[in-house]
């Protein structure tokens, strides 16, 4: 006599997948808005204060959310996010100037992409 198999592999299995599918579907939508946030600081007059407040709330609201539904997050999201939200508030306190002017902000993010690729995260 046989035995009959199961599909519960078969629905796991879905599941993970379109889980996994979501999870990369909405690192797609955090690394659009990163990259507009570069487009903007690149196309327009914005004050290196705001880009680094919108890219520390980008980073962390991602973060956040990611945690929420279970996901792994990249330890260089939430330092990064950490970093540009708190350089930015520490700036404003204290000179309203940001050491590095844009160079800061652009710089934590691109180097959060980067790592984040590598790791295969993205």
């Amino acid at each position: 006599m046989t035995r009959r198999r199961t599909s519960y592999g078969g629905r796991r299995s879905r599941r993970r997948t379109q889980r996994r599918s979501q999870e990369r579907r909405f690192e797609a939508i955090t690394y659009a808005l990163i990259l507009g946030i570069f487009f903007l600081a690149f196309a327009t007059p914005i004050d290196d204060l705001l880009v680094t407040f919108l890219g520390g709330l980008v980073l962390v609201g991602s973060g956040i959310m990611q945690s929420q539904r279970g996901w792994r997050v990249n330890i260089f999201t939430w330092l990064g996010g950490i970093l540009l939200l708190g350089m930015g508030l520490v700036s404003y306190l204290q000179t309203r100037a940001l050491p590095g002017g844009m160079l800061f902000p652009i710089g934590v993010m691109l180097f959060v992409t980067v790592v984040s690729f590598a790791n295969g995260e993205l």
